[in-house]
């Protein structure tokens, strides 16, 4: 059985206790030696994503400058905050007329990223939603019944990281890793009315050259009325 099998054969709580015993020495390490930026978490308590915390961050702002119309002075809406990773990096870009605002099923996350980055910046909000998720926790209320809360036509820009990720890996675990056929998607695009404006491929395909970023990226634009 794989290591990564092994991890899933745990139950939610246990997974994350397991992860914050493996990094347990080097948080010590890092906390004591004053390692950690002030907006990177633990590694332990970091529940999605690998390699440089505050790097990663600054990537994926590069991509949204690079393939969005993100100003300064915009609102934004992260789908899926985690630890906040993304908002880290905007805390350098946003503007005091700018703000932010991300949610996130992990309660912890939250509730961190309000202590370090919302203690810091007023103009930046984390909201828990408790869906559930059988990779990280046992809440039983299902995305479907699920209304995002914030009023209608309140973003310039939303974006979701790593939230529709590769394709199903274990069937026990069925929000493990999900993957979408390109049809359905473009079906439920159309529905909600938006537009495909740009599709960047990612380099999990096997090809670097010209990739900036593992996973695909989708640019959707709302059509001007």
């Amino acid at each position: 059985m794989s290591l990564r099998n092994i991890y899933y054969s745990l139950s939610p709580g246990m997974r994350l206790f397991a992860r914050r015993a493996y990094y347990f020495p080097i948080d010590l390490f890092n906390s004591i030696a004053r390692k950690r930026h002030r907006y990177e978490p633990p590694k332990g308590k970091i529940f999605i994503g690998s390699g440089d915390f505050i790097k990663q961050g600054q990537l994926q702002l590069h991509l949204l400058k690079e393939h969005t119309s993100l100003h300064e002075n915009h609102d934004v809406l992260d789908i899926g905050s985690g630890m906040g990773r993304t908002a880290a990096a905007l805390t350098t870009f946003l503007s005091q007329k700018g703000s932010y605002n991300g949610f996130d099923i992990m309660k912890n996350a939250v509730q961190w990223c309000n202590k370090r980055i919302g203690l810091d910046f007023p103009n930046f909000h984390f909201t828990h939603a408790p869906l559930g998720n059988d990779l990280y926790n046992s809440n039983k209320t299902a995305g479907e019944m699920f209304r995002f809360p914030y009023d209608d036509n309140s973003f310039d820009v939303s974006f979701l990281f790593s939230v529709f990720s590769y394709r199903l890996m274990n069937e026990k675990i069925k929000s493990a890793n999900v993957a979408y056929l390109k049809n359905y998607l473009e079906s439920i695009i159309s529905k909600a009315g938006l537009v495909n404006e740009k599709e960047i491929q990612g380099f999990w395909r096997g090809d670097k050259t010209g990739h900036n970023d593992f996973q695909d990226i989708i640019v959707l634009k709302k059509p001007i009325q």
